[in-house]
């Protein structure tokens, strides 16, 4: 009997500990991960070439690409290659989540609600193929990247200004469907290069960096609102600009009266932003 029990309890043991690993390699190998993540594609999705399984937790893929819309913001994510350790315990809290994630030839692409100012259409992400957005009775899964270890980031696209270099970003991000996005305490390193700005010049970079979080930002009502009151940074950016008519639309969209014309020149920015506030001691 002590033999029988003694055998029941290491099944057990055995089963308990390769059921994380199993449930892994069916969601990854049989297609299901794709398709629980991608539930609401009108808010967000996921797809890649081809994936691995690598015991006993961790994944890598190829091709990888998210896709984020909400209140006619469109987000685009891509990742030549990209990997990561299953946490199967979040399952349980209705979260797909992954940890300690490295990625390289990483590209995001944004594409913000407005008029654009102007730019021609040719200068902006492209959004054709992004899925309507359709109601649904209730949130299903969030997804939830945490520890970013290395991502390797190469292009940055917002709306009309697309930067061209080498990034390093590390921290992690949960997206609640229809409902809130967090950024964790997240640091970015950029190593010089090119924004071609919406006018078709060029500015440069100079070694900057910047760290921050964003803090239970709700994304149920227009996120311009929200954004900076959920914004917690400290930023050091250098720049060379070959024109500042390009800075209007990010600076003055409030104040039609106000507006930057002709100059070229360096900028610096040291800039402490607490809940939205700028504080006291930031410089341009």
């Amino acid at each position: 009997r002590v033999r029988a029990m003694s055998r029941r309890r290491v099944m057990t043991a055995v089963v308990v500990l390769a059921f994380p690993a199993v449930l892994l390699l069916v969601l990854v190998n049989g297609g299901v991960l794709q398709h629980l993540a991608s539930y609401d594609p009108g808010v967000f999705a996921m797809s890649y070439r081809s994936a691995r399984w690598r015991p006993p937790l961790g994944v890598s893929v190829e091709g990888l690409e998210l896709r984020i819309q909400t209140d006619g913001f469109h987000v685009r994510i891509r990742a030549e290659a990209a990997g990561g350790t299953f946490v199967p315990s979040k399952l349980l809290r209705k979260r797909v989540a992954f940890d300690d994630i490295t990625a390289r030839g990483v590209s995001v692409e944004v594409r913000l609600p407005d008029d654009s100012n102007g730019t021609p259409e040719e200068r902006l992400p492209p959004i054709d193929d992004f899925a309507p957005a359709r109601p649904t009775p209730e949130p299903v899964l969030a997804v939830e990247l945490t520890r970013l270890r290395e991502v390797q980031v190469r292009e940055v696209w917002i709306d009309g200004f697309r930067y061209s270099g080498d990034i390093v970003a590390s921290g992690g991000f949960a997206l609640q469907s229809r409902e809130r996005l967090w950024v964790f305490p997240a640091e970015i390193s950029i190593d010089g290069g090119g924004v071609a700005l919406p006018n078709g010049l060029e500015a440069r970079f100079a070694p900057s960096h910047v760290t921050g979080e964003l803090d239970a930002m709700p994304i149920d009502v227009p996120p311009k609102q929200e954004m900076f009151r959920a914004l917690t940074a400290e930023v050091r950016l250098a720049f060379h600009t070959p024109n500042l008519n390009s800075f209007n639309a990010i600076l003055f969209d409030e104040i039609p009266d106000v507006r930057l014309l002709g100059g070229a020149g360096d900028i610096e920015l040291d800039l402490h932003v607490d809940a939205g506030v700028l504080e006291e001691g930031s410089v341009v």
